[in-house]
């Protein structure tokens, strides 16, 4: 989100350029912020659930219920009763000792009374919350909860407060690597100082966080100018061609006519040579006969030298009309071609213009590694943009990470997987949700809603990946919409498979729940996910597909190697095998790789 107040540094010819492009994403990224509530269990059940276990020692069990509870209130708009049993959770939790739950009970409390608009209460329950993330010592939820802070103190007025909040938070994310907190920071900054009137201030922390789009806009137009030049060259010499390809053709035909009129004469002069002498051989026995041949001669000569250049005039003529005639259509052709050229160079610029947005809408290398996993990403899109897309998120101390397979590829790829991006941060950002099972479920129930299949009854949806990392548990919580979670630890390869259901139109009955499965990590463990596109893709001698065994096998094989290494691999293994069969890509790429040492 950039500041309305301050001008934006993106250059407003390219948005005036490319607005219609720009409009359907705003549309369809509007489209799937429609707010509808979800029962992810029976409220009044887990009421009584709740009281039965009161006063039985089971604080464990107590504890699951009344977060479950506490999230299906919330869920569904009923912020007065779950403030009540997120006030009976935070009790709990402080007799067994568990600070995190505290905390995070605190944020959802003042989260609740942001959405009321009651600024005070939400600010009192944030301070809170941010005192039992300083005694944990919890950086990532510390700096999360002082850009919140910093926010409601800046909507209240607290002008000096949201200063000093939103410099430490800012602090704490440029320490973490986490790019997209450092630029809410400066944002949020730069908004504080120019309502203060500090320009001065305002302007710097707003140049801070646009000069990441001025450096990509003045890349994007240098390689926009580098293609056209190029085309520019390959079209100016396709031009050359034809033009000197129709001056060898014109003499050609020139030198035809000068051979047709030189043959013509000498005919003429062999004829008159041999009647002249047939004259001389009779001219003795028939003066006045050879008189009259030689007469009969002359004028016969005459007459085929008559019709030979009559008829070469002719041709040179139509030889000459022909040459006009290439010369108009050539005219015409170099019209056609810089009217298409024009076109396709808009389309192309608008779909390069797109991609920039879709992969600013992805996480970077150092969000994907920042606290305590390393990653990598190989993705690899069959056109400009992607049907493909990865996720990631940070919330209450666990790495939440999601690779999601679109329905189609291309720009109605690209429009998918901003609905689904979108989604996912409306479920785990700003809901709060990290139980892989319940994301699915409600992504799944909300992409229906926001494509209105139950009335168009299409199938456009998604798989999907979602992984959830718990360092303090030493766990890999997953669900999968079809696509897998293969697990690599030392020689031993395991496959947790999803659901065989996908997200979106293939469940449209309203009963599709997706599955959780827990895994502990008691040593170094490579996890991947990843999309069908590889080993789908047709190749090698037999131009077969690559197949899920040999893909997986693969995986086991590269699992040894640095992480770099093992994507620069898995590119290669992918173009030879392209290159050995000479096959086109049929489809998006995604694999992600990450290493667990907990």
């Amino acid at each position: 989100m950039r500041p309305n107040t301050i001008m934006n540094p993106i250059n407003i010819k390219l948005i005036i350029k490319h607005s219609f492009l720009i409009l359907l994403l705003f549309l369809l990224v509007t489209q799937t912020r429609k707010v509808f509530s979800q029962d992810l269990a029976s409220v009044n059940g887990l009421i009584e659930k709740a009281k039965s276990l009161k006063g039985n020692g089971k604080s464990d069990e107590l504890n699951q219920v009344l977060i479950k509870l506490t999230q299906a209130l919330y869920n569904d708009g009923k912020y007065n009763d779950a403030i009540l049993y997120y006030g009976e959770m935070i009790e709990l939790n402080k007799e067994i000792g568990n600070d995190n739950a505290i905390a995070f009970g605190y944020s959802q409390i003042a989260n609740i009374h942001a959405e009321q608009g009651d600024l005070p209460q939400s600010i009192a329950s944030y301070e809170t919350a941010i005192a039992i993330r300083r005694k944990m010592r919890d950086n990532q939820g510390l700096s999360s909860l002082l850009l919140t802070l910093g926010i409601a103190q800046k909507e209240s007025g607290q002008m000096e407060a949201a200063i000093k909040n939103l410099e430490e938070a800012l602090e704490l994310s440029r320490s973490l690597s986490n790019k997209y907190a450092v630029t809410d920071c400066q944002r949020s900054l730069a908004e504080v100082y120019e309502k203060l009137g500090d320009g001065e201030k305002a302007l710097f922390y707003q140049k801070q966080y646009t000069d990441s789009y001025k450096i990509e806009e003045i890349t994007a137009r240098q390689e926009l100018e580098e293609e056209f030049n190029a085309e520019k060259q390959q079209k100016d010499a396709k031009i050359s061609k034809i033009n000197s390809q129709l001056e060898n053709t014109a003499n050609v035909k020139d030198q035809a006519l000068e051979i047709a009129l030189a043959k013509a004469k000498e005919v003429e002069l062999l004829e008159e040579k041999r009647k002249l002498q047939e004259m001389a051989m009779r001219e003795q026995d028939a003066r006045i006969e050879s008189n009259n041949m030689m007469i009969n001669a002359f004028i016969g000569g005459g007459s085929l030298v008559l019709i030979l250049s009559v008829m070469l005039g002719v041709g040179y003529v139509q030889i000459l009309k022909a040459k006009k005639n290439l010369s108009f259509k050539n005219e015409e052709i170099l019209t056609q071609s810089i009217k298409l050229k024009s076109a396709f160079g808009d389309i192309k610029s608008s779909i390069n213009y797109a991609k920039k947005i879709q992969m600013a809408m992805m996480p970077s290398d150092k969000a994907m590694n920042s606290g305590f996993i390393e990653s990598f990403v190989f993705l690899k899109p069959r056109d400009v943009v992607s049907g493909d897309f990865y996720w990631h998120s940070e919330r209450n101390g666990k790495v939440i990470v999601a690779a999601v397979d679109c329905t189609g590829h291309g720009v109605p790829g690209a429009f998918m997987s901003m609905i689904g991006s979108n989604i996912l941060n409306q479920i785990v950002n700003e809901r709060g949700v990290t139980e892989p099972d319940k994301v699915l479920n409600m992504l799944n129930e909300r992409v229906k809603k926001a494509l209105n299949q139950d009335e168009t009854r299409n199938k456009d949806g998604m798989d999907i990946a979602l992984c959830v990392l718990d360092p303090k548990e030493k766990t890999v919580s997953y669900a999968g919409a079809k696509n897998p979670l293969v697990l690599v630890t030392g020689d031993e390869v395991k496959i947790i498979k999803g659901d065989n259901m996908s997200i979106g139109g293939t469940c449209l009955k309203g009963d599709c729940k997706f599955t959780e499965h827990v895994v502990n990590i008691d040593e170094t463990t490579m996890c991947y996910i990843y999309s069908d596109g590889f080993q789908d893709q047709f190749g090698g001698a037999k131009k077969k597909k690559y197949m899920s065994v040999n893909f997986r096998n693969l995986l086991k094989k590269v699992s040894i190697e640095p992480l770099e290494k093992q994507n620069e691999l898995l590119k290669k293994e992918l173009i030879d095998w392209m290159q050995e069969g000479k096959e086109d890509q049929i489809d998006d790429v995604l694999v992600i790789g990450f290493k667990l040492e907990f």
